[in-house]
């Protein structure tokens, strides 16, 4: 029998600069041995892991976890100075990789002192956030008690996206640590068509959940459901934080099982208040809230099609990579400007929102945002309504 610890980490570890200066050391295959009299600690190369596989409580305690080292003492009754000797390699490998040590024997997680999810850095006057958005009809969250999944997955994968504060009004008047998770999820089940207010943890910024009917008919506007999240920018730069919210986003995506979704950087945010605040010179995405009027033309860093759109946009689905009918692209690092549009071309116009809104003079003075009114050529969601009236 033997005995196992489990590193887990964002980066790849450097065994050879961690290990190879200790002549103890010997390299053998694909591993790294220090043996003993009678003894033996072994460590494996790293594996690159998916991140299913990360188990929920390793995959909570740092973002981004993707790779695998194993450390093996053998025999189970060998001396201390070898549990030692495991331990210290264990801890090496978890400082450099910025990762975490799990202990299977003792069914254990642990995180080395100084090493955080996120290091909060001190922001410009303006800086810009990466937001992750999705819209959608029917799905999981539509269901009663459905947005309980949403909340498990924001504890496995985004903590900071749990709110510290919450309500229906600024200021809001319920605390998480006072009320409990119980309440805030009964809350948020009971005010799901609500837009609730809503103070997530650095390096978070924005949790929206409006979950609703959507109208249809001709004589209305089409609303849907949406839920979105934005993050800091400046957090894709910390260990793990660019495949930790990869992940997330594809993890949602699934759960949401939306029509549409995207990933785009919004940029000129200020700091202000709770969270921050915006101004004229301040990004904002083309779709205006639960409004929906076709796909963007530019629909940012990352793009998730639902059956909806799939057959139509041919280009998008011959480069996807498709999961339970949903279509998946994105561009490989979201804090660089590479689009969607960069790898597949532009969306068909018969899908796409009949223009880019962006603030225009109105009429009786001062400025506003043209947000579309009209409906694309290709509407699949029923007959397709007339123009909005004037906002």
């Amino acid at each position: 029998m033997s005995y196992d610890l489990h590193v887990w980490t964002a980066l790849r570890p450097e065994l050879g600069t961690l290990l190879s200066p200790d002549a103890s050391w010997r390299r053998e295959a694909q591993a790294f041995c220090l043996p003993g009299k009678g003894w033996q600690v072994s460590v494996t190369d790293p594996d690159q892991v998916e991140a299913e596989d990360v188990p929920d409580d390793v995959a909570g305690s740092l973002p981004g976890i993707r790779f695998l080292t194993g450390i093996t003492v053998e025999p189970i009754d060998a001396p201390k100075s070898a549990f030692a000797a495991a331990r210290k390699a264990a801890k090496a490998i978890a400082k450099q990789a910025h990762g975490a040590i799990h202990d299977p024997q003792e069914d254990s997680v642990v995180t080395l002192a100084g090493l955080k999810r996120y290091l909060p850095q001190a922001r410009p006057e303006r800086f810009a956030a990466i937001g992750m958005s999705w819209w959608f009809v029917t799905g999981p969250l539509s269901a009663p008690h459905g947005l309980e999944h949403l909340v498990d997955l924001l504890e496995e994968l985004l903590p900071e996206a749990l709110p510290r504060r919450y309500g229906l009004f600024e200021p809001p008047q319920h605390r998480l640590a006072d009320e409990g998770m119980a309440h805030f999820r009964k809350f948020l089940e009971l005010n799901r068509s609500e837009i609730v207010v809503w103070y997530p943890s650095r390096p978070v910024l924005d949790v929206v959940v409006e979950v609703m009917e959507a109208a249809t008919t001709p004589r209305s506007s089409f609303r849907c459901s949406r839920i979105e999240v934005a993050v800091e920018k400046a957090a894709l730069a910390q260990p793990g934080w660019q495949a930790g919210l990869q992940t997330f986003w594809r993890r949602a995506s699934t759960l949401v099982r939306p029509f549409y979704g995207e990933v785009r950087t919004i940029g000129g945010l200020i700091r202000g208040g709770a969270t921050h605040a915006s101004d004229i010179s301040t990004e904002f995405g083309p779709t205006c809230n639960s409004f929906w009027r076709g796909i963007p033309r530019d629909p940012g860093h990352a793009c998730v099609l639902g059956p909806e759109y799939l057959a139509a946009w041919p280009a998008f689905r011959a480069r996807c990579a498709t999961v339970d009918d949903l279509g998946f692209l994105s561009s490989e690092r979201w804090g660089e400007p590479t689009t969607v549009v960069d790898l597949v071309g532009p969306v068909p116009d018969e899908i796409a929102q009949r223009h880019t809104p962006r603030w225009t003079e109105h009429p009786s003075g001062g400025l506003r945002v043209n947000w579309n009114r009209e409906y694309p050529a290709v509407w699949p969601f029923g007959e397709r309504p007339p123009p909005d009236p004037e906002w």
